[in-house]
């Protein structure tokens, strides 16, 4: 009984947001966010239930009832090919050809001369699918003594076509990403000179959670003018455009790090959904950066990729001095002053020196020579050390070349 309650209410909900979208078919400006506001549920919690009842993202589930209500009002011949793309929500005739195209296997205008008396090949929407009749079929015998080039191509075109919509389907677009904020970190640590580390804390999460193709994390500079803010939480979303905050504090002691995160979905009401505190050495610092990564897309539903999960798998403990030295020059370069500038790229420079294996310094001290290159005085080799710094980043044959004194 439970579980015909649980289809029920999915079936409402689906009912409704098809409404919603039918109701607003001419519209070509509505999208996600219009189809949020109007069923009255976040952009992060329509995205995570249609994933999970039908398998497809937002932009998706409107673009299949666009087309199937477009197949409709081919078959019913009830307007031209360019006025029927329009109704159904289509910003010009070429992008609805190419889009009926990938995702039927024939043009709009196929259906069309094919209307009298011929039964057309159902789309996605249909459980049944109806061939088309012989005599409308581009004829693909095969005979099995002569196979040109030309009934090979005929061949392997739809089958192309199939795999490409496929894709284009079935993986989400860069306008169905999650987005996420990552509030400044509350300093527990009691110390205020420990605040590099807690910035640093802060950076590095954004900078992890930023490699996630799923998700759109906003960056370090805008979340930086809401510390301890006074403002609700559901202004700080709709100022930064997001769906997710993640919000928390750091705790420090020796080579202790404590980390606590919670994650709040601001809309349409704010909701607490995942809350963890992380606790290890300092030398296992990235791999706590890792785990952050892994729970967040764990938690939203974002699937990470192959590639992401390789590289999140691969973590390694740093060097407590040497990573404290990286927080702090990377601290002092963040504040955009020349005398940040140059003390944050002594501190580097004395962390490479340290650690001249550590790809991250590298990097790290890249970005410093790239920054002053940018500066009112700029060094003249700043860019070329720039460029060569990057280079031993990311290759670790350079990276085991003696430091030399130039740097």
């Amino acid at each position: 009984m439970e579980s015909e309650k649980i289809l029920s209410r999915d079936e409402v909900f689906l009912k409704k947001i098809t409404e919603a979208v039918l109701n607003n078919l001419e519209n070509e400006q509505f999208g996600v966010t219009e189809l949020s506001e109007a069923v009255a549920i976040s952009r992060f919690q329509l995205h995570r239930k249609l994933k999970l009842l039908k398998g497809r993202s937002v932009s998706q589930f409107i673009r299949e009832i666009r087309l199937s209500e477009a197949m409709k009002m081919l078959r019913a011949d009830s307007a031209t090919t360019s006025e029927i793309g329009y109704k159904v929500g289509f910003t010009s005739p070429s992008y609805f050809n190419k889009c009926f195209h990938d995702f039927y296997g024939y043009s709009p205008g196929e259906v069309k001369k094919r209307n009298v008396d011929q039964k057309i090949i159902g789309g996605p929407v249909s459980d049944k699918v109806e061939p088309l009749e012989p005599d409308s079929q581009i004829n693909l015998r095969v005979e099995s003594a002569r196979i040109n080039p030309r009934r090979m191509l005929f061949i392997a075109v739809p089958v192309v076509l199939i795999a490409l919509t496929f894709l284009y389907l079935f993986f989400p677009s860069k306008h169905d990403q999650v987005s996420i904020a990552i509030l400044p970190l509350d300093d527990l640590t009691g110390y205020p000179e420990q605040a590099y580390f807690v910035n640093g804390m802060h950076d590095a999460l954004i900078g992890e959670l930023g490699q996630v193709s799923a998700l759109r994390v906003i960056s370090r500079t805008s979340t930086l003018r809401y510390p301890k803010s006074e403002m609700l939480l559901q202004d700080i979303a709709r100022e930064l455009g997001v769906d997710v905050i993640v919000e928390g504090s750091v705790y420090g002691s020796g080579d202790s790090i404590r980390i606590q995160l919670q994650m709040i979905e601001a809309f349409p009401q704010e909701r607490h959904i995942w809350a963890k505190e992380y606790h290890d050495d300092i030398r296992h610092a990235l791999a706590i950066h890792s785990s952050v990564v892994r729970d967040i897309a764990r938690e939203i539903r974002v699937n990470l990729t192959p590639d992401e999960e390789k590289r999140l798998s691969k973590t390694r403990t740093v060097n407590p001095e040497t990573y404290r030295a990286y927080l702090m020059g990377m601290h002092q370069l963040n504040q955009f002053t020349p005398e940040g500038v140059e003390k944050g790229m002594a501190y580097l420079l004395d962390a490479v020196r340290n650690d001249p294996g550590d790809p991250l310094l590298w990097a790290a001290l890249a970005m410093g020579y790239n920054t002053m290159g940018h500066s009112q005085s700029p060094p003249p080799d700043a860019f070329s050390n720039a460029k060569a710094a990057a280079a031993r980043a990311l290759d670790p044959a350079a990276r085991e070349i003696t430091f030399a004194e130039k740097w």
